[in-house]
């Protein structure tokens, strides 16, 4: 048995799931359980997907790329979310199939980008299609840390009077032509 804690884990571990245990970490925090897709070219497919991170999904063609993202996790999380409305509002929308797999868990509600870019500009990314870069600007904002060009220390806020106070403690810098 691996070090994590199974007192924690949001699907607790039983004898017959042990064959397709998740990498250890999979659990540190929520994660989207998939098992047995078999949604187009997927062949009972079990997975552990962690929330709360960027995932990338790669491989030959063929290999199930777009099955498992859009025609299973994407379907069902659509689907979930979908069902949260009222049946006024329902009738609206389209109707997505249930994908073919045994169980999905911890799915939150999705948004997909579809492979094709209707707008044919250079300047048009996912980023701008989803107006996701205004957020990721926030983001880089918020988190990011100030450093000085100069001198490389970084560089932290101070209140006007200790401004004032370090700045009469300045050495007078030299006169400059204009």
């Amino acid at each position: 048995m691996n070090d994590i804690n199974h007192a924690n884990l949001p699907f607790p571990p039983d004898a017959a799931d042990q064959a397709d245990k998740p990498a250890a970490g999979a659990y540190l925090g929520n994660a989207i359980r998939i098992r047995g897709a078999r949604q187009n070219n997927l062949k009972n497919l079990s997975l552990d997907l962690p929330t709360g991170e960027l995932l990338v999904v790669t491989g030959v063609s063929g290999s199930g790329k777009s099955s498992l993202v859009f025609d299973t996790l994407y379907a069902e999380g659509q689907r979930r979310y979908v069902e949260t409305f009222s049946p006024y509002a329902r009738q609206f929308l389209d109707r997505m199939d249930k994908p073919q797999v045994d169980a999905i868990e911890g799915i939150p509600p999705a948004i997909a980008i579809d492979q094709t870019n209707p707008v044919r500009t250079s300047r048009s990314t996912v980023g701008t299609m989803t107006e996701l870069n205004d957020h990721v600007k926030l983001l880089f904002a918020r988190a990011a840390r100030l450093w000085c060009r100069g001198c490389g220390k970084p560089v932290r806020a101070t209140r006007p009077p200790a401004s004032a106070t370090r700045s009469a403690r300045a050495p007078p810098r030299p006169a400059t032509r204009a």
